[in-house]
């Protein structure tokens, strides 16, 4: 406080070169973000995907799926494959495409419906994970654009997901910024009154803002940031700048009040509310750092985000708070907004008539009772959390009118749940080809197996070309010894097998009869890692990796749920040693924690309600899936435990 009273333009300068320095990269900041990072790190789920797109590029590991319907029409009238034609054409020469598959230039009736009416076309992508939803816009644009009445063009696929979530987020947030930033003015005006000090607290949450955005495209460049940042790090930014310039703007008027001096009531402010923003600041960081364990890129962008804006805004605070403040002096109340004394929330704040004075003795005359109140409240709206059930969400989350949406509906309701979001395992041998006599025995084992599995529609594999091949005819086939060859055969083994790369790889893909974020494909998927494979998984066979959706849904939810109590203890454990040091008690550490574990299990239970339940749905415009999303618990319990105790210090 002392170098911002003294030298408070020297300060503001250093704070204005800080801000032109990072503007110009805030603009960009949105340029290094990705769309994906959802994967595991290390997961079976991870190498799946990692050894498919090395050894399989012909699968198109990265793509999009165009589906074509039409009520009237089948793939063989001319008019339903002109449409078609003329959809994928407009696409083909793109080079971020790596080459089609569809009915029309392959003839495989697998991919079209049993009626006829429905057929989809894999447009593979010329890019990794990251990249793909990025580049799905155009191209799905440029697929469905004039499309013929009659005829509906969908695009889906998990590029396709993404780059419709993302769309739909990034209006979302648009929407909230233009209901938020209107919402905290009106609060900041009846809380002050004036709309100079009304001022401050939207300047330092722009500020932190614009700076940690600067900060966060030089991040992006050394690890990578998920899309997921913006919104996070901007709600936790708008919320923690409000509130601490709140607090000591607040304690600032009222020592002016007291008839103090600018740089005593500068200092006194600092020293009564931005010691204990300092202390939340840190409390608030030090929660967040539990979301850094997840092993997943889109969650730790996250909880990067969140805890640079944090310090950033906590930097402001203590020191461009309060050299402006020394700047305005007693103008901090000049431009007054005229309103009848009863809205205004700091009209008795030096008195002991205001609403909150009164409030205070009320509880503190019968504090056994409020008490129990308050903890018998917060049980029952706990209770709910104890069914919590989690998941990884699917297609349902994007609002019904996306393409994503509709086309995986439309794929579901004519070619199964599971055509949406196949099984994808990865066979990889330590030696010897996946043609050799013994190997495709055991494959065929393999294979035999998942098949008599009752959540099993179909499976994809070079020994399950047809039903009446046996494993003596896949191998003369293979090993070129059969009398004619088999042109169906040969082309499963090119599109499953790494022919130009040893051949010692291929893939087995199964459609399950269930949606991927169901519990019957989750099923599955453990059943394929802990039963089916034992028939491969021994070094003189191959190693199994399960991937694809189905596989990647519950390897993340197994890695978020699994870390929510390591978490827990770890945040409880060094937030009550932090608490200990700064309130020199053994008590009041153990009843914040205790209260803010209550509040958070609290605000679990309404999560159950509302999305798990379904509870005002209808009001608030969205479908329940029927379970919590799987990285809810761990991301709440650190913003929430993070914040409900950062208010805890205040009042402490």
């Amino acid at each position: 406080s002392r170098i911002a009273t003294r030298h408070p333009w020297r300060v503001v300068a250093a704070w204005a070169l800080v801000m032109a320095a990072a503007a110009p990269f805030a603009v960009q900041f949105e340029d290094t973000l990705s769309g994906a990072g959802w994967d595991v790190a290390g997961s079976d789920s991870q190498r799946a995907r990692q050894l498919i797109e090395r050894e399989l590029p012909q699968t198109f590991p990265q793509n999009l799926v165009a589906v074509y319907h039409s009520e009237d029409l089948t793939v063989d009238d001319a008019a339903y494959a002109d449409a078609a034609d003329a959809s994928l054409s407009r696409v083909q020469a793109d080079p971020e495409v790596a080459g089609i598959v569809s009915y029309f230039n392959t003839g495989n009736r697998r991919l079209v419906s049993e009626d006829g009416t429905t057929s989809y076309a894999v447009v593979g992508l010329n890019a990794g994970e990251d990249e793909a939803a990025n580049i799905a816009p155009d191209l799905i644009s440029a697929l469905r654009r004039d499309a013929p009445a009659g005829m509906q063009i969908d695009v889906t696929g998990k590029a396709a997901m993404w780059a419709d979530f993302n769309r739909v987020n990034k209006e979302s947030m648009l929407k909230g910024e233009l209901m938020a930033w209107p919402l905290v003015m009106i609060v900041l005006i009846l809380a002050f009154g004036s709309l100079v000090a009304m001022s401050l607290p939207l300047l330092l949450a722009m500020l932190g803002l614009a700076t940690t955005f600067g900060l966060l495209y030089w991040l992006g460049h050394v690890v990578p940031l998920s899309i997921w940042v913006m919104n996070f790090a901007m709600m936790v930014g708008i919320g923690v700048g409000v509130d601490y310039a709140l607090f000591i703007v607040t304690r600032f008027r009222q020592e002016l009040r007291r008839g103090v001096t600018v740089p005593e009531a500068v200092t006194a402010a600092v020293e009564t509310s931005g010691k204990a923003i300092f202390f939340s600041g840190v409390i608030v960081i030090l929660a967040l750092t539990a979301v850094l364990l997840a092993p997943v890129v889109v969650f730790q962008s996250m909880a990067l985000g969140m805890i640079v804006v944090v310090a950033v805004v906590l930097a402001a605070s203590l020191t461009l708070l309060p050299a402006l403040l020394t700047l305005i002096g007693p103008r901090i109340d000049h431009w007054r907004v005229p309103m009848p004394e009863r809205f205004r929330i700091d009209a008795a704040v030096t008195g002991e008539s205001g609403f909150w004075h009164r409030w205070a003795t009320i509880v503190m005359a019968r504090p056994g009772l409020f008490a129990i109140i308050s903890i018998v409240v917060l049980l029952v709206l706990a209770f709910p959390a104890l069914d919590m059930k989690v998941a990884m969400p699917g297609m349902g989350v994007l609002p019904e009118d996306t393409t994503a949406r509709r086309g995986s509906e439309t794929l579901e309701r004519e070619f199964g749940p599971g055509s949406v979001a196949p099984i994808n395992v990865m066979v990889e041998r330590p030696s010897g080809t996946v043609f050799e006599p013994e190997f495709l025995a055991d494959l065929s084992a393999f294979t035999g197996e998942l098949s008599a599995d009752a959540e099993v529609a179909q499976v994809e594999s070079i020994v399950d070309v047809r039903p009446d091949m046996s494993v003596d005819d896949y191998v003369s086939v293979y090993d070129g010894s059969a009398s004619q060859p088999d042109e169906e055969a040969l082309a499963m083994a090119e599109a499953l097998v790494n022919t130009t790369g040893g051949s010692d790889v291929t893939l087995v893909r199964l459609y399950p009869k269930h949606s991927a974020e169901t519990d019957e494909a989750k099923g599955l998927v453990t059943r394929i890692r802990n039963d089916y494979s034992g028939a491969l998984s021994n070094p003189s066979s191959a190693r199994v990796f399960v991937g694809g959706v189905p596989a990647e849904n519950e390897d993340m939810t197994g890695a978020l749920v699994g870390r929510v109590p390591l978490a827990i203890l770890g945040v409880l454990i060094i937030t009550y040693i932090f608490l200990v040091l700064v309130l020199r008690s053994l008590v009041l550490p153990a009843k914040a924690i205790a209260l803010n574990l209550l509040s958070v299990f609290a605000n679990y239970g309404i999560l159950v309600v509302i999305f798990q339940y379904g509870f005002g749905e209808n009001i608030l415009a969205f479908d329940s899936q029927g379970f919590v999303n799987a990285w809810s618990p761990l991301l709440w319990f650190a913003l929430l435990f993070g914040l409900s105790m950062d208010y805890e210090m205040f009042l402490l």
